[in-house]
């Protein structure tokens, strides 16, 4: 009998803990990302001042690749992620093969990835592209470009810090790195603007400083988790790869998909409506991005939490955070939208120093916006209980269907329907979380 009592007191503990964390996370991740905001603002502001209009709208669409090459990695940072918070304490070996598995893993992609660009990118038709007004323009964007292809791959394999981090249970050191990376990011655009580089150069110091922050951090979770002593056998990694690769695979499908719907519509603009109409676009969408952002300082400590709480049988506690992060989720998006609607003209015009071309792009934004904060909501929680076939046929779908409705849109509405059509793909998705989410909640009642 007594054994039987003390055991919701362990539970209650390690739901205390497991609050204790989540709070500190998301208390960091307030922090970082305030900084980050702030960063990002004042880079932006710099380049807009300092790059001509077509280069700054190029340079909008270069600082979107790190976003897209999330999706490179196929789902092996998710499946590193989960792994790791569904660890217990001891099984440190096990969490040493799983993280060198996937960084084997990711260099391979990297690297291949890199190949494919070296021996793909002369055929590629920059001209059309890239709309260049001269032959030295079209060649110094190009080798903009390379530059940054180049640097998303090599930065793969170095990116796992921050699943690790996070499926480590330790989000406020994730948000300190990241912030400090931020900080670094700013300092390469304002160190090119004051010393009037061209975009070139600007973005090889830009996208270096990413490489270097990413290398850092790297080293700094092997040290702090104690995995540069041993190295695991070949055939325990060789396992691992095995699992990270099928683990993965619904993970890659809904990355690829949510890239796809998500970061490629400033790459749409600027082939519809021209490079400079997709600076504006940037501008305004990262605008709106600031409530998602705000949301994940709640919904990306839950992730690996939930995942732990689950594994551990704690129910209860997964129901009780879902249906807070629900209610944050509605005030921010659906709230937050409203007012950015209503104020986000303004705001873009003293952050640019000048106004936005299109103002039927704000209420179309705050329609997106809304739509993706509650698919991400949903998201975040059957994700972290591995719940992803239906996720990921709709992810696929919305992006075989997202490219050519947003270049339809696009040329009827310019920036507006391509904004457009990203919410109304992204819609079905938001259905179908609600229904999964309630079928699970129940199963867990």
């Amino acid at each position: 009998m007594v054994q039987d009592a003390s055991k919701p007191l362990v539970l209650d503990r390690g739901s205390e803990r497991r609050d204790a964390a989540l709070r500190l996370g998301a208390a960091a991740a307030a922090g970082s990302k305030a900084l980050s905001i702030a960063a990002f603002a004042g880079g932006t502001a710099l380049a807009a001042r300092h790059l001509p209009a077509p280069e700054f709208g190029l340079w909008c669409v270069l600082t979107t690749f790190p976003t897209l090459s999330a999706s490179l990695d196929l789902g092996v940072g998710n499946a590193l992620r989960n792994k790791l918070a569904a660890l217990k304490s001891e099984e440190s070996a096990a969490g040493r093969a799983w993280f060198l598995a996937a960084f084997r893993l990711l260099a391979c992609i990297g690297g291949g990835l890199l190949l494919l660009g070296a021996a793909g990118g002369p055929w590629l038709p920059w001209q059309r592209l890239l709309q260049a007004s001269s032959a030295e323009s079209l060649q110094a964007w190009r080798l903009a470009c390379g530059l940054a292809y180049a640097a998303v791959c090599l930065n793969l394999p170095l990116s796992l810090w921050s699943s690790g981090f996070f499926g480590s249970q330790e989000p406020q050191l994730q948000s300190a790195l990241d912030a400090v990376r931020s900080a670094c990011l700013l300092a390469a655009v304002a160190a090119a603007s004051f010393a009037g580089l061209s975009l070139p150069a600007m973005t090889a110091l830009y996208f270096g400083a990413m490489l270097a922050c990413s290398a850092a951090a790297t080293g700094f979770f092997l040290v702090r988790r104690g995995w540069l002593k041993a190295v695991p056998s070949k055939e325990t990694v060789g396992g691992r790869l095995r699992e990270l690769s099928v683990a993965g695979g619904p993970f890659a499908v809904l990355q690829v998909g949510a890239a796809v719907i998500v970061s490629t519509d400033a790459l749409i603009v600027s082939q519809t409506a021209g490079l400079s109409a997709a600076g504006d676009y940037n501008a305004v969408q990262r605008l709106f991005l600031l409530l998602i952002t705000a949301q994940f300082f709640l919904l990306t400590p839950l992730w690996s939490a939930y995942t732990q709480a689950h594994a551990m049988g704690e129910r209860g506690w997964v129901r009780r955070r879902l249906w807070s992060s629900l209610q944050a989720t509605f005030a921010l998006t659906f709230g937050g939208a409203a007012v950015l609607a209503l104020l986000g003209p303004r705001l873009v015009e003293a952050w640019l120093g000048r106004p936005a071309a299109q103002p039927a792009l704000f209420p179309a934004m705050a329609l997106w916006a809304a739509v993706y904060g509650l698919s991400n909501c949903y998201s975040v929680f059957l994700n972290a209980l591995g719940i992803l076939r239906r996720q990921a046929f709709l992810a696929a779908a919305g992006a075989l269907v997202n490219i050519p409705l947003a270049f339809f849109l696009g040329r009827v509405w310019g920036g507006a329907g391509v904004c457009l059509a990203g919410a109304l793909v992204i819609l079905p998705s938001a259905v179908n979380g609600w229904l999964e989410t309630r079928t699970a909640s129940e199963a867990l009642a």
